[in-house]
């Protein structure tokens, strides 16, 4: 009896162990998203791509573009960008294959992304998205979508329009902070989408010293 006993703790503390639990994937290497990211992330499917740094400047800018790097995507699939703040964002998606039914989404992940402070003394501090046939920039929490953050929610279908502050709660934020007055003497737009058939913008904020907003 006694050994059945033993036998049985040792049956239930092996499944319910928490060193057998599934572990946080790689967050600082970019890459196609694979099965492990997809488990893990409820709004990451394979295949998908995500931006977990800039690739240059230090990793303060993202720049897939010209002949530094493309993002090459099938169908269905997202560019997904994770929280923190970037100097500038560009993505050239002339190799994302997208239709007015399916277009090629770009969204944060893991939290709010902001854009656009910089102290150098150039124009660049913009989201700049082009080549993109159909495209779907959002930072709104949807998990049917598979978009956006649960914690960061705008103005929230309405409901959060008296906060004051509701702007600052979207998951993609441009927020320049005036740094091109001060640190150039020029604006540039924070968010710039060109060169496309069809673009949808949703939940995406721009404040704070920008040329134009988008």
């Amino acid at each position: 009896m006694k050994s059945s006993l033993l036998l049985f703790f040792f049956t239930c503390s092996f499944v319910w162990n928490p060193l057998f639990s599934q572990s946080t994937p790689d967050t600082t290497t970019n890459r196609y998203a694979d099965s492990q990211d997809a488990a893990f992330w409820p709004t990451v499917n394979e295949g998908d791509y995500i931006f977990f740094k800039g690739n240059t400047n230090s990793g303060q800018v993202i720049y897939a573009g010209g002949t530094v790097f493309h993002v090459n995507l099938p169908l269905g699939k997202k560019i997904l960008i994770w929280r923190g703040s970037y100097k500038r964002i560009l993505i050239d998606g002339k190799f994302c294959v997208s239709s007015s039914g399916q277009p090629t989404i770009v969204t944060n992940l893991g939290g709010q992304v902001k854009w656009g402070y910089s102290e150098d003394a150039n124009s660049n501090r913009t989201l700049d998205l082009f080549n993109f046939q159909y495209l779907f920039l959002t930072g709104k929490y949807d998990p049917s979508a598979q978009t956006g953050d649960p914690a960061y929610l705008g103005h929230n279908g309405g409901a959060d329009y008296g906060s004051g502050n509701f702007y600052e709660q979207y998951g993609m934020w441009g927020n320049p902070k005036w740094s091109g007055d001060r640190f150039n003497g020029s604006f540039a737009n924070i968010v710039r989408i060109r060169n496309f058939d069809e673009c949808k913008v949703s939940y995406v904020a721009a404040s704070e010293g920008g040329f134009a907003g988008f």
